[in-house]
């Protein structure tokens, strides 16, 4: 009995651990999108502001050089973030994968992750996961918008027309990147949770 006590003891502990080390990354992780809404928010208003000045005057021969400028750093930023957010996201999936393994009880007594409820949380996590996605993909999105718009109604030289096109290019890059690597976590949480279902 003193021997299942501190078994269950022990248990408790490393479970303790690991749920404080993962509400610690859920924070992380939304910090780090609040940071990035907050500053691709400001940037992509600095942008709107010069595309309308430079979309008003599209008939006449005027620089594009500030324009092309403003549309290199919003991808690369998305990536960052992407990256900072899918990071907390795996190392938050394989200590839940950790709970449900490897601190299972066989005598029947069940954490919070193990029971029904947590069965049914998928639904939300993946609505989480994709409101999480077309945040960090709208300011690609609108990029590629408004290069297109330029290139096919605004007077511009055949060295501006390659600057879009790779800006657009490392746009939809990094637009497919958030999407694949999105789906991804979506598909690995939906095994884990199949898994959950069938114990």
């Amino acid at each position: 009995m003193a021997e299942k006590s501190g078994a269950n003891e022990k248990r408790l502990t490393a479970y303790n651990s690991v749920r404080a080390e993962i509400n610690q990354r859920f924070t992380l992780r939304d910090q780090a999108l609040f940071v990035f809404m907050a500053a691709s928010g400001a940037y992509t208003a600095l942008s709107v502001e010069k595309h309308q000045k430079l979309i008003s005057s599209c008939t006449t021969s005027v620089s594009h050089f500030e324009s092309i400028l403003l549309l290199l750093p919003i991808p690369l930023i998305s990536l960052a973030f992407t990256n900072i957010a899918l990071g907390h996201h795996l190392v938050i999936d394989k200590l839940w994968n950790y709970i449900l393994i490897e601190l299972k009880d066989k005598s029947g007594t069940k954490f919070w992750e193990e029971s029904d409820l947590a069965k049914q949380k998928v639904y939300f996590l993946d609505g989480r996961t994709l409101s999480q996605m077309i945040i960090l993909s709208t300011p690609c999105l609108y990029q590629i918008v408004i290069s297109i718009y330029i290139i096919n109604f605004c007077k511009i030289d055949s060295t501006e027309i390659l600057y879009y096109a790779s800006a657009i290019i490392l746009d939809a890059m990094v637009l497919y990147y958030n999407v694949k690597k999105h789906w991804d976590v979506h598909k690995e949480r939906k095994i884990r949770y199949e898994k959950l279902n069938t114990n």
